[in-house]
């Protein structure tokens, strides 16, 4: 018989394992960062047609609401990971953000002339895709994949 979701995501049990400082930590920044950077091209998309507040002009307001609105997304989505302390949830999470910060950095890279590395924006953002892939993956492997399957274990 195969242990339900909730089994192995702790499902709010009464002893359920938190998250560690760290993760929490690391889950606040991520939130904060796509809660901010994401309102701000969703309510002022304008803002983003000049390279100084993003690491690439942004044409349309329609794209950059778009991209607000992706950004939003993660942020609420984190936001409520870090309330929740689900393993199960935040590790899908973390592996979502690793595939998605990866994708995004290959298609920077192939329109790297497009982008903004004047400004010190684009090199932030670089930064961020470069290290959120590499945090992501290291708290899914240390933290989260052994509290899965020793819950997988006990179920």
């Amino acid at each position: 018989m195969q242990p339900s979701v909730s089994a192995l995501s702790g499902g709010g049990r009464v002893g359920q394992r938190q998250h560690s400082g760290w993760l929490r930590g690391y889950l606040a920044l991520v939130a904060l960062i796509n809660l901010v950077e994401g309102t701000i091209l969703f309510l002022a998309p304008e803002t983003a047609r000049q390279a100084d507040s993003w690491a690439w002009p942004i044409a349309s307001e329609i794209g950059a609401q778009l991209l607000g609105a992706i950004f939003l997304t993660i942020g609420l989505a984190v936001t409520f990971l870090f309330f929740r302390q689900d393993p199960a949830t935040t590790a899908m999470l973390m592996v979502a953000l690793a595939i998605y910060t990866v994708l995004a950095l290959v298609v920077a890279g192939l329109h790297v002339d497009l982008m903004a590395y004047d400004k010190p924006f684009a090199w932030l953002w670089t930064g961020l895709y470069v290290a959120v892939p590499i945090l992501s993956t290291l708290f899914y492997w240390v933290e989260l994949r052994p509290q899965l399957r020793a819950a997988r274990g006990a179920a």
